[in-house]
């Protein structure tokens, strides 16, 4: 069964628990591909994430003990068997198709086999694997791309082909005063000052333009934009104190 993640769901989740950082997760693409295992899984399979990442799934085990082409398993619970172990485990699988229509096959380790995962479990887990800040950023769970975002001295934002603002960093938060339930009614275009500016159809990978504050002050910032399929991923830097410093400069120039 497929589940369609809606392109406009935000890419915010809670932060795993430790309860939930122990139990093995995996995602595998349509082709067979590894394209994330957790640290438990790992674990299990007696190896490294770097040693898993874009390796063919059924080169190193077996789902349900057959080797039946990955597009043909179907959601349930099933055995996964680590080739030179000896003990299989078993996994809740489930299907997720991506906006870009990339499907990805899900397991979680079952702790309860009577009880399957939350579809909001599957599709947190998904959303950190489908919406990276960079192609390396892929093989990062959600909490683990908030701190690298958050470690940047920039404003960072990612915006769909309709505007929309779907992930902001913390210094987003507080250049800006906006949080991102703030932003949900508004668009990139709509924070800025310059009428008609429609940043997410800007050709340029960079400008200068003003921005609306929470609190309804103006401040200068400095974008730098890049295209990716419907996305659009920003760093802006307030360059307000040098605006305020060439205008003081030029006022001090005309009165000599």
């Amino acid at each position: 069964m497929f589940s369609i993640l809606n392109k406009s769901k935000r890419f915010d989740s809670e932060p795993a628990s430790p309860a939930q950082e122990d139990i093995a997760r995996l995602a595998i693409t349509s082709d067979g591909r590894i394209a994330y295992a957790s640290a438990a899984f790992c674990a299990f399979a007696e190896t490294k994430l770097q040693d898993l990442q874009n390796k063919q799934a059924q080169d190193l085990f077996s789902i349900g003990g057959s080797n039946v082409p990955i597009t043909e398993i179907t959601a349930g619970l099933y055995p996964i068997a680590i080739y030179g172990c000896p003990e299989p485990r078993s996994f809740h699988f489930d299907w997720l198709k991506a906006p870009d229509n990339q499907s990805y096959l899900i397991g979680f380790e079952s702790t309860n086999q009577s009880q399957k995962p939350s579809q909001t479990a599957f599709e947190n887990f998904a959303e950190g694997l489908i919406a990276p800040l960079s192609p390396q950023a892929l093989y990062f769970l959600p909490q683990e791309n908030d701190v690298f975002l958050n470690m940047s001295a920039d404003c960072m934002a990612l915006v769909d082909d309709r505007g929309r603002i779907l992930k902001i960093n913390a210094h987003f938060e507080t250049i800006l005063g906006y949080t991102l339930a703030d932003l949900e009614a508004l668009t990139l275009s709509d924070l800025f000052v310059a009428e008609g500016f429609n940043a997410e159809h800007q050709p340029v990978q960079a400008y200068e333009v003003r921005v609306n504050t929470k609190s309804g002050k103006i401040r200068w910032m400095e974008w730098k934009q890049r295209r990716e399929g419907d996305y659009l991923y920003l760093t802006g830097h307030d360059i307000t104190p040098l605006k305020k410093q060439k205008k003081a400069l030029e006022r001090r120039e005309k009165q000599l």
